[in-house]
């Protein structure tokens, strides 16, 4: 059974962060439901973390004793929204459906003044899949989305799908208030959602536009893989690629080539360092590679995977987010 609730209540309501106490924020669905987030790791990933004692705030890595996840470890974030009434069977064909999963019930829990879990399908709008190989010990980043999201950003050869053209309602755009905004970062509709500030049973939806097109590339790769006779006419043909990094320095010094600590490090003299280890933020990222659904207060600037978990990378926590978060 498929369970979207945290220890910590209400915390599966904010968008995953890369930093120790970094307050993220929550993203309203246009059906009025709170989109809920999860994180999840491999065997591997877990039996290093739980073995270290570090899932239990012990012996915590840190710049001098930093943390080595085995390769083979795995990571994914995602990011789903409750299905109602108001998605039909036509709509719900369009996204990977998890039926009667365990979701916190908000109204429920307001008034029981303790957290209840209710039954709800829910569709994934979006994810991130991280993993760490020997040769690319920074890991490899890729994210994904639902195409039906938000509207289109790109033009050409680098428009994604339009929800619009396949007469599919967006999950976070209203087309009638083309002039409406995203809430202000920082404004009362983006505080991290707590016990101190609890969701509301009724919220607001967000507005959400994607201000970066997705890259030419990575269009192509996504019509490529649309394309895969195993894929057409499946439920992956609504799913896309929106950005992919791996650092451009493979072999970074070291015995066993084993990605142990080195912010900043740069294999050779002449070469620049990589976008992550850049502490200019006029060069750091480059490019912006945020996923609507995941990051979506991030998109006034450059912003990549790597640049964003190097904050805990810093802190010896080897590019992981939640470890990071640890305490």
């Amino acid at each position: 059974m498929k369970t979207l609730a945290s220890f910590t209540p209400y915390a599966e309501f904010n968008q995953p962060g890369s930093s120790p106490g970094e307050s993220t924020n929550p993203l309203v669905a246009r059906n009025r439901t709170y989109t809920r987030y999860e994180i999840r790791v491999n065997e591997p990933e877990y039996d290093a973390v739980a073995s270290a004692g570090w899932s239990e705030g012990r012996n915590l890595p840190d710049e001098t004793h930093p943390a080595n996840l085995p390769v083979g470890s795995i990571a994914v974030k995602a990011a789903w929204r409750l299905m109602t009434d108001a998605d039909t069977p036509a709509i719900r064909a369009r996204y990977y459906v998890v039926e009667n999963a365990e979701v916190v019930d908000v109204s429920a829990s307001l008034a029981a003044g303790r957290i209840v879990c209710a039954k709800a399908d829910i569709g994934l709008v979006g994810f991130h899949i991280m993993i760490k190989t020997r040769y690319r010990p920074q890991w490899l980043w890729s994210t994904f989305e639902q195409i039906d999201n938000v509207p289109p950003a790109g033009v050409g050869d680098a428009r994604e799908p339009d929800a619009k053209d396949a007469g599919a309602p967006y999950s976070y755009y209203d087309p009638r208030h083309p002039n409406s905004d995203l809430p202000k970062f920082g404004s009362p509709e983006t505080r991290p959602v707590s016990v101190t500030n609890p969701p509301s049973p009724d919220p607001e939806p967000m507005q959400v536009t994607r201000r970066f097109p997705i890259h030419t590339s990575t269009m192509a790769m996504n019509r490529a893989f649309w394309a895969l006779s195993g894929i057409r006419g499946s439920v992956w043909e609504h799913y896309m690629l929106v950005a992919s990094q791996w650092p451009t320095a493979p072999n970074p010094p070291g015995p066993q080539n084993d990605g142990g600590f080195f912010p900043g490090l740069t294999v050779d003299r002449d070469k620049p360092s990589e976008n992550y280890q850049s502490t200019d933020p006029a060069t750091q990222g480059q490019e912006n590679l945020v996923n609507t659904t995941l990051e979506t207060y991030l998109q006034d600037g450059a912003s990549s995977c790597m640049a964003c978990h190097n904050v805990g990378n810093v802190r010896g926590r080897d590019f992981s987010g939640f470890l990071a978060a640890v305490r």
